[in-house]
């Protein structure tokens, strides 16, 4: 594929959803040149249970994607990964610093990291680390607020959240890509993936959280001080409010989905019965979501409050539900991805990887490696032209 093109595929349990975009300058976020979606089948919870439904899902998605953006070729992309099976690890390393002046390098804390992901790679079984995001310096045993590059002193100690994965669920997804003929060039955890172009660099950075409320599962990842510090999927989502409602009105499925999202039907029901319905269900998801904010001592105290994304997002009322049960500002997702509008927020984790994936085309020093150092990214370049 052409380097001034990258590509984004966010997999979702209901819908795959592709964007291609074009790097015209550095610096600057990619232009997005074509997008596809098509419903997904063979998945579950973010998990493939049929991989040739699956497959076939995922090629219309970039097929369409393919011929709106006029390219003849799609060979290499980057990749979101969600679902129940991503979970969190802390961990820290140690280096000496290697300079005769004793002067911090990256590559001192490049040597903390590796030895922080050293030791939890001992302790996995079955999981593999997808990303690894340091929280926490300290310099001869004392706090640094910030990187200690540049600072001078014997040993430097890094605090790392690592986020982990199911190495089969990776496995089996990033192989069902490959086999259409498209190079998977790196993963990144879906709710990374979306923040980057949701989150505004002063939420990142004075506090605040983002739910993206999903079909079958929602996530949370929360940030401070600019870098992801806490991360949790949880097996409950807005699929969960269309059933009850249809359950409760004994209704079909496709009209308690518009009653949800407060489509006027021709119906008379109960608006009592629907709003106890919708409410019992949020208040399911949101007292999850405090209970996470508590085990972290956040729940009230998140400056840049709370931001909710993803197909959920939709249903009737539920920023005054999240107001009520969470005590914090809150607000909805809009479309507007950086420089572009597109259909909805459900399309900022496609996008996301794409202007990460554009960075790599900043090789001057400033970024190294693979997307998966993220911590680079976000506290880096992107400051420069995000919101």
């Amino acid at each position: 594929m052409r380097k001034d093109i990258v590509m984004g595929i966010d997999v979702g349990t209901h819908k795959v959803k592709v964007v291609v975009a074009k790097i015209e300058q550095i610096g600057v976020p990619p232009r997005i040149i074509g997008t596809g979606s098509h419903t997904m089948e063979g998945m579950r919870h973010g998990y493939i249970i049929n991989a040739e439904e699956a497959q076939r899902g995922i090629a219309k998605a970039i097929q369409y994607a393919q011929e709106e953006s006029g390219l003849k070729s799609l060979d290499s992309t980057y990749l979101s990964i969600g679902g129940r099976g991503l979970s969190i690890k802390y961990s820290n390393g140690d280096a000496i610093v290697s300079r005769v002046n004793s002067e911090v390098t990256q590559t001192d804390i490049d040597n903390a990291i590796a030895v922080s992901e050293e030791k939890m790679a001992r302790e996995l079984i079955n999981q593999k680390i997808i990303q690894t995001i340091p929280i926490a310096y300290s310099l001869d045993s004392k706090e640094v607020y910030g990187s200690p590059v540049g600072m001078h002193g014997a040993k430097v100690s890094v605090q790392v959240m690592l986020i982990t994965i199911e190495k089969q669920h990776i496995e089996e997804l990033k192989d069902t890509i490959e086999n259409l003929g498209v190079r998977v060039l790196d993963t990144i955890p879906s709710p990374v993936a979306e923040s980057v172009p949701i989150l505004t660099k002063q939420e990142k950075i004075i506090g605040s959280a983002l739910i993206n409320i999903g079909a079958e599962t929602t996530s949370l990842i929360v940030y401070e001080e600019g870098v992801p510090i806490y991360l949790k999927v949880f097996s409950i989502g807005s699929v969960d409010i269309t059933n009850d409602l249809a359950i409760a009105l004994k209704v079909p499925v496709e009209e308690a989905d518009q009653i949800k999202k407060g489509v006027v039907t021709g119906s008379i029901l109960s608006q009592k019965k629907i709003n106890t319905t919708i409410h019992n269900r949020i208040k399911d998801i949101f007292n999850g979501v405090q209970e996470k904010l508590k085990k972290i001592d956040k729940a009230g105290i998140l400056p840049g409050g709370i931001i909710i994304t993803g197909g959920g997002s939709e249903t009737e009322d539920i920023v005054e539900y999240a107001k009520t049960l969470l005590k914090l500002p809150t607000h909805i997702s809009g479309s507007k991805l950086g420089p572009h509008t597109l259909k909805d927020n459900t399309w900022a984790a496609a996008y996301g990887l794409c202007l990460l994936g554009s960075l790599q085309s900043v090789r001057n020093d400033k970024i190294s490696g693979t997307i998966s150092n993220i911590y680079k990214i976000i506290r880096g370049v992107f400051g420069k032209f995000l919101p």
